[in-house]
């Protein structure tokens, strides 16, 4: 049987402050709570969201645009908070 293949949004950041250290702790938690393997994917190229450091070296500032790729029994439920995390320019959860 094949696996199903990654969930995938993109979004934007809308917060002025972008991606920084406290938003990228709660990803992190979020994330590792989860029974889903994701992924940000951004210019400066791609992060475990499980990893702080990793979800800060992407540099992701207002306006810059990314990509959520989520695998996993929890995909679809994570991929959604994430995603609406960044639609409503609160990047806290």
């Amino acid at each position: 049987m094949t696996p199903p293949e990654p969930l995938r949004r993109r979004v934007r950041v809308v917060g002025r402050e972008g991606l920084h250290a406290r938003p990228c702790a709660e990803i992190s938690r979020l994330v590792r709570r989860s029974h889903a393997a994701v992924r940000i994917v951004g210019a400066r190229g791609e992060a475990d969201a499980k990893s702080v450091l990793d979800l800060m070296t992407l540099g992701l500032a207002e306006g810059h645009e990314a990509e959520i790729v989520a695998e996993g029994p929890d995909a679809e439920r994570v991929l959604g908070l994430l995603v609406a995390i960044f639609e409503r320019g609160n990047l806290f959860i």
